[in-house]
């Protein structure tokens, strides 16, 4: 469970976000903060979204590397909130993507032979300074449960 106080202070973080009446563009080249995150999950060495944002379309290269070994994940979304289905092998799994204020939540659901295997959601916000994107994340599965909050620097030029 995360902190009380690292609570008020993301509250308080992405309540900055709330500027204009212009919803933010995530685009850009993003690396993790470990030291500004806190995960229930092994870190790992390294972390970067890669997001290109032109509304509503969102797409997102997320490569992890543990160990020397990259773990890669590319989704594209549409942010209007309209279901996308993908498939590997009996495995299914359902997102959608949709705006809340000036956040992005991506809501997933994952099946396999019909049978529910997990389900999350994630938050992504920046802040106002658009220097620092956010994800706070939720997964529920058979092996495992967990609540990451995310931080990620802009990279220069990114």
């Amino acid at each position: 469970m995360l902190r009380s106080g690292l609570c008020f202070g993301l509250a308080l973080f992405v309540g900055a976000v709330a500027h204009a009446d212009e919803k933010p563009d995530f685009t850009g080249t993003w690396v993790l903060d470990l030291a500004r995150s806190e995960l229930q999950i092994r870190a790992p060495d390294s972390s970067v979204f890669e997001i290109s944002h032109n509304e509503p379309d969102w797409r997102v290269v997320r490569t992890h590397v543990y160990g020397g070994r990259a773990n890669e994940l590319v989704m594209e979304l549409s942010t209007d909130g309209s279901p996308t289905i993908s498939k590997n092998g009996r495995t299914s799994t359902e997102s959608t993507l949709l705006w809340d204020e000036y956040s992005l939540i991506l809501r997933w659901r994952e099946s396999r032979g019909g049978k529910l295997r997990g389900d999350g959601e994630v938050r992504y916000s920046l802040t106002e300074d658009g220097q620092t994107f956010v994800a706070e994340e939720k997964m529920n599965s058979a092996r495992s449960t967990h609540h990451n909050l995310w931080v990620f620097s802009r990279k220069n030029g990114g």
